[in-house]
This record gives structure tokens, C-alpha cells and sequence, in this order.
């Protein structure tokens, strides 16, 4: 089974995103003595820095990635860890358009708009996409350079008369809107009026660049929905609960991709997938939440019933009900104690 296509696209890095300071949720799940709401706690001093709190250092290394031309200078006098850490992850995020483009843009003119293309599709590209854009872009190149002489009334009649067969129309109906359009005006002016109309609209209509603009759109809205799952993903993992270092933990999973190479293990196995698929039966769609309660108690079902299978085990073996040692002790064979009804 391939994992690949289950995959969803994360931009998850990692770098700790959850500090104990800014939480003491921890998991264990241990007895602890309940707090009165009216116990003041006094927080213990730190010297350890504050990520949204002003600061001369993380000031000046962002006054230091302005001057190197990572990030735009904003309109802050001081700035914060928090603000460095936004900056350089937007430059991470852009980098790679930023180098595709400075590729295209030292490409010869003649291919920018094909290189370009090729950059924006990705890992989207197919064979035939190459294809049918390349005979695009080749059909406006042409039609770019092709110089249509319309000096004459026959180079302009015969321009038009092959324009509108292109479109499907009949001879005959080609034949009379150019003899009426021959006619309309002195010296066929209507005439050369609308072969030149014609003509600059083909120039225009560049298919290959309404394509790439088309993919270009595309190209935003997938990542715009890419950073806006990712960032759901980073809140979901911060109201979990968990303690911080749970919660790094498993950002660095997904971020290292760990987790689909786990879940792609369990799905190449027999035994991982028929467990696998059991615990999709508590997936509920409209809250989109592992509804636990009831693999719990399957579980916890399970557990018991080994359990009073023990329990009985042990009761045959000492001859005990209660777990005190009875009067009558059995041993041996069980039924040897038995004697028939006469």
C-alpha cells in the first residue's frame, strides 16, 4: 500500500514551539493534592527571556537580517524573539519561489515564460502538461512573429476569409460579410478596419501566459490552504494539554515525517493494518475527533474478562471463593471427587 497519496502537506519545522514556561500541564495523570482557589502562588523569578517581550539583542539581529536583505524593515523601533522567529520562517517559506524566479529571470528571454511554467507546476508536472503548453507557447512565439500584410484587398479578404472558416462559418456566408464589409465604406475601409481588428486580437491572446497566470493562482490557493493547515495543526497540538515536551516531540515527528513512515509500517503490515482499521471505527467525521470512550472499554472488556478467567482459574486450583483457603481443599483431578447419582 502506498502512503504517499495520504499524506498531507505540512510546513512544520523543528523549532520548539512550546516552552514550560507558558505551561505546567503535564501527562501523568498522578493523585495530587487540589489547589484552593484561594491559595495565592507567586511565580518564581527567571531570568530566563520572555519571547514577546522587547529585546536590544533580538532588535539587532533583525536590524542585521534587514541588512542582508532576509526580511523588510518594519515600523517597529524594537522588536522580539517572536518577531525573529516569524521573519525567518516567511524567508524559509519564500525562498524557494525567490530562487525559482531568480532562475527564470537569468533564463534567455526566449524561454522565461516555458522555464517559468515548469518552476510553478513543481512536483505537479506532468508529461502532458509539459506537452500541451510547450505547442502553446510555440503557437504564440509564432503567431507573435508572423507579419500579416494587409495592404490590398485581396491580402485582406483573404486574411478574414480564413479566420472565419477557422470559426465553422460556410463559404457562402463568408463570401457576403466580406462583400458586404468590402462595400460598406469607400475604398473597402471597413474592410481593412476589421482585418487589423482581427490580426491585433490573435497577437493578443496569448494562451501560454493566460495558462501560467491561471497556474500561478492555482499555485497561491494551495499554499494559502498549506499555511492555514499548518498553522491548525500547531494550535490543535497546543490545546491538546500535553506538556511541552510532548508537544515538541511530536511537531518534530511530523516535521521529520516520522509519523507518515510509521503509519506507511503499519499499513505494509497484516497485523498493523487490521488494528489499524479497528481504531478508524472510533474516528468520528463531524467532530472530527477519535471518539477513545468506547476503545477504552473494549479494551478495559477484554482485560476484565482475562482477569475473572484468572480469577476462576485460581479459585479451581485452591478450592478458594472468597481468597481465603476453604476447608475442603480440591486436588487432583477435579472430577475425581464427583460419584454418580444412583
Amino acid at each position: 500500500m502506498n502512503i504517499d497519496s495520504m499524506i498531507p502537506t505540512l510546513e512544520l519545522d523543528d523549532n520548539i514551539i512550546i516552552d514550560d514556561s507558558s505551561t505546567n500541564i503535564s501527562d501523568d495523570n498522578t493523585d495530587k493534592e487540589p489547589i484552593n482557589d484561594d491559595t495565592k502562588v507567586t511565580p518564581e523569578k527567571s531570568d530566563k527571556p520572555v519571547n514577546n517581550e522587547y529585546d536590544d539583542v533580538a532588535t539587532a539581529v533583525f536590524e542585521e537580517l534587514v541588512n542582508n536583505g532576509i526580511v523588510q524593515k518594519g515600523d517597529k523601533e524594537k522588536y522580539n524573539w517572536d518577531d525573529i522567529n516569524n521573519a525567518v520562517n516567511h524567508y524559509r517559506e519564500e525562498l524557494p519561489d525567490m530562487v525559482a524566479q531568480s532562475l527564470v529571470s537569468q533564463t534567455p528571454e526566449l524561454a522565461q515564460t516555458l522555464i517559468d511554467y515548469i518552476f510553478t507546476k513543481g512536483q505537479n508536472l506532468t508529461e502532458d502538461d509539459l506537452k500541451s503548453f510547450y505547442n502553446e507557447y510555440i503557437t504564440d512565439l509564432n503567431n507573435a512573429n508572423t507579419e500579416v500584410n494587409l495592404s490590398t484587398v485581396d491580402e485582406a479578404r483573404g486574411y478574414l476569409d480564413n479566420k472565419y472558416k477557422e470559426q465553422g462559418y460556410r463559404k457562402s456566408m463568408i463570401d457576403a460579410m466580406l462583400d458586404a464589409l468590402e462595400d460598406e465604406e469607400d475604398n473597402a475601409k471597413a474592410l481593412f478596419d476589421e482585418a487589423k481588428k482581427v490580426r491585433d486580437k490573435e497577437k493578443s491572446q496569448n494562451n501560454s501566459t493566460n495558462i501560467l497566470t491561471a497556474e500561478k493562482e492555482q499555485q497561491s490557493a494551495r499554499k494559502a490552504q498549506q499555511q492555514e493547515f499548518t498553522q491548525n495543526v500547531i494550535t490543535e497540538l497546543k490545546n491538546t494539554g500535553w506538556n511541552s515536551t510532548k508537544i515538541n516531540q511530536i511537531r518534530s515527528d511530523l516535521a521529520s515525517k516520522r509519523t507518515w513512515d510509521v503509519l506507511g509500517s503499519i499499513t505494509n503490515s497484516p497485523k498493523g493494518l487490521v488494528k489499524l482499521a479497528n481504531l478508524m471505527n472510533y474516528w468520528d467525521n463531524e467532530k472530527e475527533d477519535f471518539i477513545l470512550e468506547d476503545f477504552v472499554k473494549q479494551v478495559q472488556t477484554k482485560e476484565v474478562k482475562s482477569l475473572k478467567d484468572k480469577i476462576n482459574e485460581d479459585m479451581i486450583k485452591t478450592g478458594s471463593s472468597s481468597g481465603k483457603t476453604s476447608k475442603r481443599t480440591i486436588s487432583g483431578n477435579l472430577w475425581e471427587h464427583l460419584t454418580p447419582v444412583t
